[in-house]
């Protein structure tokens, strides 16, 4: 049975974020994998967003310091290439920690440090969404790697 995760709950209020995602190893030049590149989309961008390429996609992330940060990731926001090859396997490998950009830390009300933890993630399937829950380091030690 497919479980679709709490993005919102009556525990905790989500902020969120819309973004497009660069999938790959930041170590690697976006190749192999993980999440490469997030920057946040405006909303008319994400309404137009169209999927042309295997590694960019948007997804819709959520942040809270007890649940870590939660992706979404619309089908309708890539390839059928792009899922078979990240999404189809029901885990999510990311190689290398990824510092986010002040920019989305902030929008999403967190400090201005926070990192997508490298690890294997489960996947869990919507009827029009992929989505997942990383581990998120909030630690100084990646600040200079912004």
């Amino acid at each position: 049975m497919n479980r679709i995760l709490p993005f919102l709950s009556p525990q905790n209020t989500f902020i969120s974020v819309r973004a497009r995602v660069v999938l790959g190893n930041p170590a690697l030049q976006c190749a192999r994998y993980g999440v490469c590149e997030v920057d946040m989309l405006p909303p008319p961008t994400w309404d137009a967003f169209v999927p042309a390429t295997l590694r960019i996609v948007k997804a819709e992330l959520r942040y809270s310091p007890k649940n870590g940060l939660q992706l979404r990731f619309p089908l309708d926001g890539m390839l059928l290439a792009t899922y078979e090859a990240f999404f189809s396997q029901g885990r999510f490998l990311v190689e290398t920690t990824l510092l986010l950009p002040v920019e989305i830390c902030r929008s999403l009300g967190a400090a201005d440090t926070l990192c997508i933890e490298a690890g294997v993630y489960p996947l869990e399937y919507g009827e029009k969404t992929v989505e997942m829950t990383l581990s998120a380091c909030t630690e100084p030690a990646f600040v200079g790697q912004r």
